[in-house]
């Protein structure tokens, strides 16, 4: 028994590595052995989900007994399952079944994460990611999220500075590192901590190893703040050779041009900003500046026009944005915060926000077991 026990526990560890042989050996063999039928049910649920097949692999797991030592991994793989066969809600309440019944599952929180995530219900998923740090507490990986989170999400810089630094504490790869370090310094310069943000991006050293336009395009907007002009200058250039279309490289070549009285070296950068977001009604701002310096006034009330406009969508869209982070099973808001994204011209993020209001539509609609 104990051998048995310790056979199907390894087979299982196998799937969760995509290797599936163990797994057949052992359904084989214990087939028709009375007693163990739960767990041949459980491994070929699993693996058949492994191998993509989610529609075979539902009704192996839900013929697991549901009480007993296996319960727990038949929620939880059955909730994987319900994911990837395109029914989140359902998955998402199996998960929460997992949650409630074994409060210590780790897997449970980071998987409630994402869909939440998915959602764009950010209040319920920096929940999650804190109860992933509690059960987790050596791990970066809820602190880079909840980092992410407050940072793209609720545009709280001071919040995701906290959490970047506990992320860095806690000793992440070094792709992952190099992620955070942008990350934070570029939340440090959005509260206006441009010797810190320095600091950070001279202290991990990332310009030596590879030129990165995003870090570049930083440190130069920390050095124009400390009155380094023609060091700020010779940082763009490297950026732009980088990437001739970084955002933040070309809005501070503008800014710099503007500050020359060179106003009509700014509006090139400024335009081809606007070329790739029609909408970013900061740039449109400063081009409506540049071009009223230039002597071009119709050209610029025009700018300033289209700026407002913008303007007022994003505001309108904030004010949606923050209604969906605090419930997720409001679609109408999802749908209204699609359309939005379509007008300001953002078709992907349309597509995203969509399927997050049919995924609230079905959790509205869902009852009952799976």
């Amino acid at each position: 028994m104990r051998r048995m026990q310790s056979e199907f526990q390894q087979a299982l560890n196998e799937l969760e590595a995509g290797k599936v042989d163990r797994a057949h050996t052992l359904v084989d063999r214990w087939r028709s052995r009375p007693g163990w039928e739960s767990h041949v049910h459980l491994l070929r649920g699993v693996q058949f989900e492994v191998e993509g097949r989610h529609a075979q692999a539902l009704p192996e797991l839900l013929a697991v007994e549901p009480a007993g030592a296996l319960r727990p991994d038949a929620l939880r793989w059955t909730s994987v399952c319900l994911y990837h066969a395109g029914r989140p809600t359902d998955a998402m309440r199996v998960m929460q079944t997992l949650a409630v019944e074994r409060p210590d599952d780790r897997r449970a929180p980071r998987f409630l994460a994402r869909i939440y995530h998915e959602l764009g219900a950010m209040d319920a998923c920096l929940a999650q990611l804190e109860e992933v740090a509690r059960l987790e507490p050596d791990d970066f990986f809820a602190w880079r999220l909840m980092g992410l989170v407050y940072r793209e999400d609720r545009g709280q810089d001071a919040r995701a500075i906290e959490c970047y630094r506990k992320a860095l504490s806690r000793s992440p790869p070094a792709d992952q590192r190099r992620a955070i370090v942008r990350e934070l310094a570029d939340s440090l310069v959005g509260v206006r901590d441009y010797s810190a943000a320095l600091d950070l991006l001279e202290s991990e050293n990332l310009e030596t190893q590879t030129e990165d336009s995003q870090i570049l395009a930083l440190r130069a907007e920390c050095l124009l703040s400390q009155g380094a002009v023609d060091a700020a200058r010779r940082v763009l250039d490297r950026a732009l050779r980088c990437n001739p279309s970084e955002h933040r490289a070309l809005m501070l070549q503008a800014q710099i041009c503007l500050d020359d009285r060179d106003p009509s070296g700014a509006i090139v950068p400024l335009e081809s900003i606007l070329e790739h977001d029609a909408h970013d009604y900061p740039a449109r701002y400063l081009l409506s500046q540049a071009l009223r310096r230039a002597g071009r006034e119709l050209e610029a009330d025009e700018q300033l026009a289209r700026m407002e406009e913008s303007s007022a969508l994003r505001e309108q869209l904030r004010g949606l944005y923050r209604e969906a982070m605090r419930d997720p099973d409001d679609s109408a808001v999802r749908e209204r915060i699609a359309a939005l994204c379509r007008r300001l011209d953002r078709p992907a993020l349309a597509g995203v926000w969509e399927r997050a209001a049919a995924v609230s539509r079905q959790a509205a609609n869902s009852a009952g077991p799976p």
